[in-house]
């Protein structure tokens, strides 16, 4: 789904296209839910929004502050895993490496992106091969991701830092 850029001067048309995103995702899931069938979900985002401090005080804006532009410092992208067969696995034999297996990435005290703590972090290629990997991983497939994309996220030790769940299908 396009058209997310929120530079309206408003808030209230960003909240009504999360909406809008949000019950498009829910859809999802519950057809998938209905089906019996796994599926991903991906959001990604080119930049994140910056507000200058106005309020919209509109119905839909709800006294939260106007998006008036870019800050691409603080973008975020995630994936979603649903399993009909029970909830998905987060990769790793222990819980201390299952908790470092549910975040790829994180921001720094200030909220911005830390750009050193994941490859995909301000890399538009690796991130789609960041996703690529654990949609691999889903199937048990990883181990075939540098023979389909090349070594742009290196050796196995670091494709395994980048996996979250355990398959799935």
């Amino acid at each position: 789904m396009g058209g997310y850029d929120y530079h309206t001067g408003n808030r209230a048309v960003g909240e009504i296209r999360d909406l809008r995103a949000g019950r498009c995702m829910g859809a999802c899931l519950e057809y998938a839910a209905r089906i019996g069938t796994p599926l991903m979900l991906y959001v990604f985002s080119d930049g994140s929004v910056s507000s200058n401090g106005t309020i919209d005080n509109s119905a839909d804006g709800r006294g939260k502050g106007v998006w008036t532009g870019d800050n691409q410092s603080t973008a975020a992208s995630f994936f979603l895993v649903f399993n009909p067969g029970g909830q998905p696995g987060l990769a790793g034999g222990s819980a201390d490496e299952q908790l470092r297996h549910q975040q790829i990435g994180y921001f720094t005290a200030d909220g911005a992106v830390d750009n050193g703590s994941s490859p995909a972090a301000n890399n538009v290629n690796q991130l789609v091969q960041t996703v690529a990997l654990n949609y691999l991983a889903l199937h048990g497939e990883q181990g075939q991701f540098n023979a389909l994309f090349g070594t742009n996220l290196g050796n196995a030790t670091m494709l395994d830092s980048l996996t979250a769940f355990n398959p799935v299908v």
